[in-house]
């Protein structure tokens, strides 16, 4: 969603849980506060600002109350609730990628699916591999790293004691 930033911070926090210290009972979420959530969730509107001139709202009290945590737990309720009707939308199409006629497109999707489900293509071998066996790490590739280097190009056979080297 455009126009929201990081709310993140205060955790998950049940808005029923949140009550008015005035007389006890549970913060609402406004009628228009809930329009601008729509409005934004269902992709009518792009921005909070655009939001919230739809819904008679001005940008400062948005902003004040988007940072309110019984406003903050109804959006995250709202986008878990948007992006679980999207799963469903999400695999049926992924279904359909599985069989198109591109065969880059099927594979892909293909590949997508087994991943999803666990299901890895083997490595090809390049990289690093660490074993552990015997609570031994064992490098897949080992590296020497003496303090001694070739004296030339043409002479790799001749070495030279780092302590005895120049900077160039």
């Amino acid at each position: 969603m455009a126009g929201l930033t990081n709310l993140a911070g205060a955790g998950v926090v049940d808005p029923s849980a949140m009550v008015d210290r005035r007389n006890g009972k549970p913060k609402r979420v406004t009628a228009a506060m809930r329009k601008v959530i729509t409005l934004l969730l269902d992709g009518e509107c792009r921005t909070v600002k655009a939001a919230g001139a739809r819904a008679g709202l001005t940008p400062e009290y948005l902003s004040r109350a988007l940072r309110k945590p019984h406003i903050r737990a109804y959006l995250d309720e709202r986008t878990r609730a948007s992006l679980d009707e999207g799963k469903t939308i999400a695999a049926a199409r992924l279904r359909e990628l599985i069989h198109a006629k591109s065969e880059h497109v099927s594979f892909d999707a293909a590949k997508h699916t087994l991943a999803i489900n666990g299901i890895a293509p083997p490595s090809d071998g390049q990289g690093v591999s660490v074993n552990i066996s015997n609570n031994q790490i064992v490098a897949g590739y080992v590296i020497d790293l003496t303090a001694s280097q070739p004296a030339k190009e043409g002479d790799a056979g001749a070495t030279i004691p780092t302590d005895r080297m120049e900077a160039r």
